[in-house]
């Protein structure tokens, strides 16, 4: 993550890619390629049970008069947090089932300091928090909707689910409208971030957190290398946003 010029934190995840959209037919190839390539599994509660959360930005970007006004819009669609033991699975996927109910429960922490104006926000508890940042404690607009099951044998998650949704109406934005900026001065904004976050990658590197560490290590040498190995991917992953935005501009 890194802070922008408008004091605003901004965070990147390794491997994003960026698709050209510019009519009907890129949005359904879009929509197949995610629904294709998203990770799913059946279990004794859902045939198909998505194992993954999914986020699918789109950027808009208007152009009149030199000037550039550029729109965001981001849909989540969360995967399931059935229990354990109703969903009976085991292995890797029991694993990928508690990975899943753990970001689910840092979105609830999140969404419940939100609600009751706590003075700290634990965004960082998840990568899953941080991405919704801007979402929930920005200047967006959110709307959220909640699927529950009307069997009375889910009874329990479908209550669990609209009381998250209840403190989810809770949570107030200020949608703002950003005016757009000259083109000349975002191209430069977005070369100077570029120099700025390619200066910082070096030092990283130059500071020995990118080779590795010795076997036997102390486990603080291990936690502080894997620690700046991540914020390395996350460098390298805004270097390559950046260069996509730069060539928006130009």
């Amino acid at each position: 993550s890194s802070s922008g010029g408008g004091g605003e934190e901004s965070f990147a995840v390794t491997g994003e890619t960026i698709w050209p959209i510019e009519s009907g037919s890129d949005v359904a190839r879009l929509a197949r390629t995610v629904e294709s390539t998203r990770q799913a599994a059946g279990h004794a509660l859902n045939a198909r049970s998505s194992r993954s959360h999914c986020l699918v930005t789109i950027f808009l970007v208007e152009r009149s008069g030199g000037r550039v006004s550029k729109k965001q819009c981001l849909f989540v669609d969360l995967a399931g947090s059935e229990r354990i033991k109703k969903s009976k699975v085991e292995g890797e996927r029991a694993s990928q089932a508690m990975a899943i109910n753990g970001s689910l429960t840092a979105l609830g922490k999140v969404i419940r300091a939100l609600s009751t104006g706590a003075s700290h926000v634990p965004y960082r508890d998840s990568t899953l928090t941080m991405l919704l940042r801007s979402s929930f404690g920005g200047r967006a607009y959110t709307s959220v909707v909640i699927n529950i099951a009307c069997g009375p044998e889910h009874v329990d998650e479908s209550c669990c689910s609209l009381e998250f949704g209840k403190r989810l109406a809770g949570v107030r934005n200020k949608a703002v409208v950003v005016v757009g900026t000259n083109q000349n001065d975002e191209r430069a904004e977005l070369e100077a971030a570029m120099r700025g976050l390619a200066i910082e990658l070096k030092m990283l590197e130059a500071g020995g957190h990118g080779g590795g560490y010795a076997p036997g290590a102390a486990k603080s040498e291990v936690k502080s290398y894997e620690e700046n190995l991540v914020k390395k991917r996350s460098l390298e992953g805004q270097i390559n946003r950046a260069k996509a935005q730069l060539a928006e501009v130009k």
